[in-house]
């Protein structure tokens, strides 16, 4: 061989060997000191695909552990799990199944060594799957932390809300954060830049401050609805001992207040710290004996407050507030003196508490649609005397169990205007009680009426939002109440259809069907089956056609007392194998269920990681006639609502793992079974040769 040739051969040889040498294995972690992982990407509140999510870490020092465990949830401090995986500890990457639209997901990583865990990687990560909103959909967030009134912590504590929807993202939030509720000072306007709920001070607020804030999300550098305002103080809060009587504002002394529901102002004389709470007094006598509202608000440390219902008309008041902190109240202010006249006469009634009349009911008539959103409504007196005055109330439900608006004449007249105009596109039912001092009389009859616009055409249509009966109820009676609401609607539909049925899947015959006026409430009839689960939808009706559904309700009935336990109903998110227990090596499938079947789950195991369903008969939903049940993983159903697992659902441990049967040594058995019975097989005589 040349040199040259010799030369090149020897290069060559080196090259390789170099090469060879540039990325060794990483060396076997050590189980006595293993460290948690560290996480690489996707980086903190990155918007992701959520079927091709990656994530990535690494062990620094490097090694290699024998696993690694990865966990995702959609709380930030994992009290729920959606995924656990393990992969091998040569992989420092996994891609998860594709997960849920509009959401965000917190996850971690620990390594495995010997079977010893090392803790969870330190850092708090999580990112949010697509997609991110449209400018047109976007809606006012809900605000969580601090609650309307409370007290922030300045080195802790920081601003959280929730996106109420679950179809998109936004892609960051603005938050307006001020110290003036007109947010005319904008010292700590800021932003998230991202789809994270949550913002801190970007330098640290004064103390004892009153604070107002609203947060605002965006898209497409469009801003979408504000959220409501909220308020805080800043601390430090007042120690109990150093409380002092706070100064009172408003009602000023002898002012005559012409509404039945003044707002009460005060302040604190101490700038050094913020009190937790208030307590409100008013009495009708200066004396505070007799006290006809008690505002006890050890919690909420705002300096105001306005009473949810009216006031005597012709009446004098007299109040005083005390300031509360670590549970304890501090001293009253003094008493302060305010009179209530709301018309131009207050002359007594009278009728005695014993003889108040009933009103009747004049206008509007039964489902009137009102020309303007602040009717004028009036009633008459079939009675003798004049009561002092009446009480009205209205209502979305026709038990008056969510009571919308309400008011008081405060005199014996027999009309009465909204203060606010009415809602568009509304069902209203009032009535009217006369009153004499504290002692109401006899509620009118309940009438209903209707507000404008009518609409026009089926895109004003919006869905409606079903609230009675609630989700998985048991209802004890056969004649239910459907209670709906339209979300936010622009004007009033021609009617409403309902449909009820048996069959989750609505393919079978509709109980109720459609209705020639847009009522919010409907009785069934004739009445339901006992023992039954019923699932229900809405929509309004616009020139005969159907505008947005709602979403699907179900409950079920149980008037007899004797109905066996109710099912959760869910849809299959992936396809899965049924088993009569949860260890697949122990038990055959038993029962297949496919991506997007509707399943009733009856029980989870103790650790919340199998579901007990019912086997479905021919028609996919009617249990068989003999009922027949199997367990499935948690992750192969998607219960419907919000929850993972929906509240109360039973724990029920599943059947054991079998117990095998050893294996009697005779001539023939096959080779595999000889061997484990202790024999030895023979394959020339094909025989097994017993000890």
């Amino acid at each position: 061989m040349s040199k040259k040739a010799l030369f090149i051969a020897l290069f060559l040889f080196i090259s390789i060997l170099g090469l060879s040498g540039c990325d060794p294995s990483p060396p076997p972690c050590d189980a006595g000191s293993l460290v948690p992982p560290e996480l690489d990407d996707p980086d903190l509140w990155e918007i992701l695909d959520p079927s091709s999510v990656v994530l990535n870490w690494h062990m620094d020092p490097a090694c290699e552990p024998d696993q690694f465990e990865i966990i995702l949830s959609r709380e930030r401090d994992y009290s729920v799990i959606d995924i656990t995986h393990l992969v091998s500890g040569d992989n420092t990457s996994w891609s998860p199944p594709t997960l849920d639209i509009a959401e965000e997901y917190f996850w971690r990583v620990a390594a495995i060594q010997d079977s010893i865990k090392s803790s969870y990687s330190f850092q708090m990560k999580s990112f949010f799957t697509e997609p991110v909103c449209d400018p047109g959909d976007l809606v006012a967030p809900t605000l969580v932390l601090p609650v309307n009134g409370g007290i922030f912590d300045r080195g802790y504590s920081s601003l959280e809300w929730e996106w109420p929807l679950s179809t998109c993202i936004p892609e960051a939030y603005k938050v307006e954060v001020s110290m003036d509720p007109d947010f005319v000072d904008t010292t700590y306007f800021g932003g998230t830049g991202n789809p994270s709920t949550r913002w801190g001070f970007g330098s640290t607020p004064p103390g004892a401050t009153q604070f107002w804030w609203r947060i605002i999300a965006s898209a497409d550098e469009v801003y979408g609805p504000p959220s409501i305002v909220y308020s805080f103080f800043t601390d430090p809060i007042c120690a109990a001992a150093s409380l002092v009587a706070p100064i009172r504002l408003t009602p000023l002394d002898e002012e005559i207040v012409s509404i039945a529901n003044p707002e009460f102002t005060w302040d604190y004389p101490d700038p050094s710290c913020a009190p937790e709470g208030f307590h409100l007094r008013i009495s009708t006598t200066p004396d505070m004996s007799s006290i006809v509202l008690d505002a006890d608000n050890p919690t909420n440390a705002t300096r105001s407050f306005q009473a949810g219902y009216l006031l005597d008309d012709c009446q004098t008041y007299y109040y005083d507030v005390a300031m509360v902190s670590e549970g304890v109240e501090g001293p009253f202010s003094d008493v302060g003196e305010f009179s209530i006249e709301t018309s131009s006469a207050c002359v007594l009634p009278p009728c005695g508490t014993g003889d108040i009349p009933t009103p009747d009911l004049v206008w509007p008539a039964v489902f009137e649609l009102v020309p303007d959103l602040a009717p004028s409504l009036q009633w008459e007196n079939p009675g003798t005397c004049d009561p002092e005055g009446y009480v009205i109330e209205f209502s979305h439900n026709i038990n008056f169990s969510d009571i919308v608006v309400s008011g008081a004449t405060g005199t014996p007249d027999t009309s009465w205007g909204p203060s606010a105009p009415f809602e568009v596109g509304r069902q209203y039912r009032w009535h009217v009680a006369g009153m004499v001092g504290t002692t109401f009389g006899d509620w009118s009859g309940p009438r209903s009426f209707f507000t404008g616009p009518e609409c026009t055409s089926i895109t004003e249509l919006v869905a409606p939002v079903l609230l009675e009966p609630e989700n998985g109820s048991v209802e004890d009676s056969l004649s239910v109440y459907f209670h709906y609401l339209a979300d936010s609607p622009i004007c009033l539909p021609d009617g409403v259809f309902i449909n009820l049925q048996t069959d989750p899947t609505f393919s079978g015959p509709n109980l109720l069907g459609e209705f020639t006026i847009p009522a919010n409430t409907v009785l069934t009839e004739p009445p339901l089956t006992d023992c039954t689960a019923y699932y229900w939808k809405t929509a309004y009706i616009q020139d005969g056609l159907y505008g947005p559904e709602s979403d699907v309700g179900w409950f079920y009935t149980n008037e007899s007392g004797l109905c066996p336990p109710a099912p959760s109903p869910g849809t299959a998110s992936m396809n899965a194998f049924c088993r009569e227990g949860t260890y697949p090596e122990f038990w055959d499938p038993k029962y297949t269920v496919e991506l997007g079947d509707f399943v009733q789950v009856i029980a989870r195991n103790p650790f919340s990681t199998y579901l007990k369903i019912i086997i479905p008969g021919p028609d996919g939903f009617t249990p068989l006639k003999y009922p027949q049940f199997c367990w499935i993983i948690l992750d192969a159903i998607k219960f419907w609502g919000p929850d993972k697992i929906p509240e109360g659902l039973e724990v029920l441990s599943p059947p054991p793992t079998p117990t095998p049967v050893p294996i009697t040594c005779h001539a023939k058995l096959g080779p595999e079974d000889c061997k484990i019975s202790g024999g030895t097989y023979d394959p020339k005589q094909k025989y097994c040769k017993c000890p």
